[in-house]
């Protein structure tokens, strides 16, 4: 399956469940093929994506692995692509499958095999229709038909797992509940996004579901991100609603210090958030510090301190990481290759819809500058090739286009896990901005005619 994320956009449907017991760690043989996969390691994550271990693949797509874990939900990821697993003490599992036909192709084995089966069969199931899932899809449905089509779609997710052979109890509980708050969660936020995309007129009906009324703190579920996810919209829309509109990092910890009672899951809320938004919040130390002050979990901790200290290498004037990718007319284009040059890099995905909605700014930036040393390089990250060639065509983009299914160290360095991101660099191949501002803001503006020593406005304006 291709590895998508959206941030704060699809809640439940971003990470697999994990659920914890009081079981004791014991170890799991994990072991299988993966043909045609050019990669030398697979990476095992939990449902928080931490790293939980590197398995290496030898160049015949063969691994094997003994891993320490508890009861739950994981990830397996090659590259680009990932199996959903779910793994108790004692299991074993046999994967095979095709990196070129990944989930058609994909089999498992072994006694975790059968809830690792429906796991992949459940994926299929919630993207099956991309409107579904997205709320610039079902933002524009009306009320009734919104809440019909997520009655049928959640009922058709329920019966999926009620017919399913050969699945545990521990593991039908927790993707019960995982399924509910993912449902839940649905509903909750379809008022907030309906008016902000399709209706800022909206208002919910007098019968829309009150779901906010049926959720309830349950450390439980402290480690099923589908649960985790709903109490962080609900946290989200109450602290919107009390400030009247945006709100700092710093007081939504905050706002889950005082509301959540639950150290655990006060723990991976807190988390969870601050490892997506850190390089927004203002002012970092503050922020970091009440962090710390509010998480007992040390790996959090520890894991924080590290992406803080990578900002160090993005910082404006740090060199810029060299990056080679194939373009749109299959040639290799470098950064190096634009020495001498101010370069705009623009990361983007065809399945972000913000992104697609900034391509008429940047391609008026384009125009604006063309004269000019600027290079515009549009960085297309996390996609599948196919759908990005299509999207070139679709909405008639030219000029240096680039691709990678994959992570590089450059978007590594950068920390790339939102999109848009956009990232300014001058002449020297220095970074000046490694979160700029968007195409059409006149603060890009300014900084580009000074970059570029422009003194007077070029001839086509935004």
């Amino acid at each position: 399956m291709r590895i998508e994320i959206i941030a704060l956009l699809i809640g439940g449907l971003l990470f697999s469940c994990t659920a914890r017991n009081t079981e004791s760690p014991q170890e799991i043989f994990v072991t299988g093929n993966i043909a045609n996969f050019q990669g030398s390691t697979a990476i095992l994550k939990d449902g928080l994506q931490n790293t939980i271990a590197e398995i290496p693949v030898d160049s015949n797509g063969n691994f094997q692995k003994n891993v320490v874990l508890e009861t739950g939900y994981y990830n397996l990821s090659f590259q680009d692509q990932y199996a959903p697993l779910f793994l108790a003490p004692g299991d074993t599992l046999t994967l095979s499958t095709n990196y070129n036909a990944f989930d058609s192709l994909m089999q498992y084995s072994g006694s975790a095999g059968p809830h690792c089966s429906f796991l992949l069969q459940a994926d299929a199931y919630r993207f099956r229709d991309p409107a579904l899932v997205s709320p610039f899809g079902y933002a524009y449905l009306p009320e009734e038909e919104f809440l019909s089509v997520a009655d049928s779609f959640y009922q058709g997710y329920f019966n999926l797992l009620d017919s399913a052979e050969g699945l545990s109890p521990t593991f039908l509980k927790w993707q019960r509940a995982s399924i509910k708050a993912d449902q839940q969660d649905y509903i909750l936020n379809y008022p907030r996004f309906k008016k902000h995309i399709a209706d800022t007129t909206y208002s919910p009906s007098a019968n829309y579901p009150n779901i906010e009324a049926e959720i309830q703190e349950d450390a439980t579920y402290a480690w099923v991100p589908a649960y985790l996810d709903l109490i962080r919209s609900m946290l989200e829309n109450q602290l919107s609603d009390s400030l009247g509109g945006d709100y700092s990092v710093l007081e939504y910890l905050d706002h889950i210090n005082k509301s959540i009672q639950s150290q655990e899951l006060k723990n991976n809320l807190a988390y969870l958030d601050i490892k997506w938004s850190y390089k927004d919040a203002e002012p970092l130390d503050s922020t970091v510090a009440y962090f710390k002050s509010m998480c007992t979990n040390t790996q959090f901790i520890t894991d924080l301190d590290q992406k803080v200290k990578q900002l160090e290498a993005i910082a404006p004037g740090q060199p810029a990481p060299d990056f080679t990718l194939l373009s749109a007319t299959n040639d290799s284009v470098s950064l190096s290759d634009f020495k001498d040059q101010v370069v705009y890099i623009d990361v983007w995905a065809t399945w972000c819809q913000p992104c697609i909605m900034e391509i008429p700014a940047l391609k008026k930036l384009k125009t604006k500058y063309r004269n000019t040393s600027l290079a515009v390089v549009s960085f297309c990250y996390e996609d599948e090739e196919t759908s990005w060639r299509k999207a070139l065509d679709r909405y008639g983009l030219s000029g240096v286009q680039l691709f990678s299914k994959n992570s590089i160290p450059f978007t590594e360095t950068f920390q790339i896990s939102s999109w848009p991101t956009y990232i300014l660099i001058d002449q020297d191949g220095l970074i000046v901005d490694s979160d700029a501002k968007r195409p059409a803001d006149p603060e890009l503006h300014t900084q580009l005619d000074r970059l570029l020593g422009i003194s007077i406005t070029p001839e086509v304006p935004l």
